[in-house]
């Protein structure tokens, strides 16, 4: 499954990288909330943001 680290911090600054997930990466995750999944722990373990994954859900 292929997921990346979205932020990389660098002494006082951050670097925000834009990912694209893959339509599969995207409905795995739906599917894995939808089965009593939270969105938190869904973000910890594959790295999109819960806001992301929300908004996959709708």
């Amino acid at each position: 499954m292929d997921y990346f680290i979205q932020s990389v911090k660098l002494k006082y600054r951050s670097i925000f990288i834009s990912i694209r997930y893959s339509q599969d990466v995207k409905d795995l995750l739906v599917k894995l909330h939808q089965e009593v999944r939270s969105l938190k722990s869904l973000a910890e373990e594959f790295g999109p943001s819960k806001d992301s994954i929300a908004i996959w859900f709708k």
